[in-house]
């Protein structure tokens, strides 16, 4: 999950982006950010939160639009209307809490330092000390970096993929991030090669947040409501046949994938688990629970 430093800049969105109608913008950070989101070969957006999404569009029964937005300009194009959900690993942290509004969480998961392989697995500060630490920049791992490696020397990136070039190329040493971002990034060639993970990070609630949720303009009940709603009858069972690969992620009572007896997602348009598990090729491992027989009644949107 990301969290987000307020830009000093404003933000240029191309009119592009937003010229097609929809009943629901969706914002999605134009960095690639596997296994949430990013580009397949055609060019089209996929991954976990992009699955999520899908989703959630089908249960609200809308027609939804993904718009690209450089990281540090997602808040300004949330609030100045050019999307209208944040959705792409933002945590819930006070620094945005003041400017927007979240969804429940759709995931949390355990923070990482990545390094080379050496079977060094110390990542105490003093150990670090003077070693060069990756971040990408507005992130929640530029101030985790700063407030507890003070003693290293921090480089901040754009991407997190200019941040993991200069790992690999050995211009820096170490590299933070999410455990299933860090473990994707460990699975490509260059990954495999160069790295390993060095250890968990130490937790810090006031960094981290609570989890990675959709964000929404302040005010807008209506949304929020529909989108919690739909959140709770998505993709969580795909856990179990598709993503054991991530053994060390944390779910969220509050995105749990809801099933009839017949595997159908209940409160809203049937949505067949069978079908999802055979169209998904990011699954992501969450726990299934029971879902109310309705969801809540909600009006739709203006």
């Amino acid at each position: 999950m990301r969290a987000l430093k307020r830009s000093i800049w404003g933000f240029i969105l191309l009119l592009s982006a937003t010229t097609a109608q929809a009943d629901v913008k969706f914002g999605i950070a134009a960095e690639p950010y596997p296994p949430f989101t990013w580009k397949d070969a055609s060019g089209k957006w996929v991954g976990w939160e992009i699955d999520l999404m899908n989703g959630v569009c089908e249960q609200m029964d809308e027609t939804c639009q993904i718009v690209e937005v450089s990281w540090d300009n997602i808040i300004p194009a949330l609030n100045g209307h050019f999307i209208d959900v944040i959705w792409s690993s933002m945590g819930i942290t006070a620094e945005p809490q003041r400017v927007i509004d979240f969804t429940d969480v759709y995931y949390n998961t355990p923070s990482v330092m990545i390094g080379a392989k050496t079977g060094d697995k110390d990542i105490s500060p003093a150990h670090l000390k003077d070693k060069a630490i990756a971040v990408q920049t507005g992130t929640m791992y530029e101030r985790y970096v700063a407030k507890h490696f003070d003693g290293s020397v921090m480089k901040a990136y754009q991407t997190q993929d200019e941040a993991l070039q200069d790992l690999t190329a050995g211009r820096v040493e170490y590299a933070p991030g999410d455990y299933p971002a860090m473990e994707a990034f460990l699975r490509t060639p260059p990954g495999s090669a160069c790295c390993e993970i060095k250890g968990i990070l130490p937790f810090d609630a006031e960094i981290f947040g609570i989890g990675a949720a959709g964000g929404i303009r302040k005010g807008d009940t209506e949304l929020i409501a529909r989108l919690n709603a739909a959140q709770s009858c998505q993709r969580i069972g795909l856990v179990r046949e598709n993503y054991k690969s991530v053994p060390r992620l944390r779910h969220s009572a509050s995105s749990a994938l809801a099933l009839d007896s017949a595997g159908v997602c209940s409160g809203g348009p049937s949505i067949s688990l069978a079908n999802r598990l055979r169209r998904s090729a990011t699954p992501f491992p969450f726990m299934d629970r029971p879902c109310p027989n309705k969801s809540p009644a909600i009006s739709d949107r203006a």
